[in-house]
């Protein structure tokens, strides 16, 4: 859950109505508009928007780090002779 709503938007890609707030890193981030109540690890009840992309439909369309469905990894890279042995000898 984020901060305070800045304003009302639609999602561009599902068309679901949607708040915009900015994070404490001052990023934009689409946040649900149904405020919800969640209890935290420490068990305190916090009542805020979780963000959009927890629930839109098209939001593994979206996804940056995800290869396209059907395309394989690239192999790692070789190994380096020497790599990872800092401070020791060969």
């Amino acid at each position: 859950m984020y901060g305070e709503a800045v304003n009302l938007a639609i999602c561009p890609h599902c068309g679901t109505q949607i708040v915009w707030a900015r994070t404490p890193r001052g990023r934009a981030c689409p946040l649900e508009v149904t405020l919800r109540q969640v209890m935290t690890e420490g068990g305190l009840i916090v009542r805020g928007r979780e963000s959009h992309f927890a629930y839109c439909s098209k939001a593994d369309e979206l996804r940056k780090s995800q290869p396209p469905a059907g395309t394989a990894l690239p192999d790692a890279p070789a190994a380096v002779p020497g790599a990872g042995r800092v401070g020791r000898k060969a």
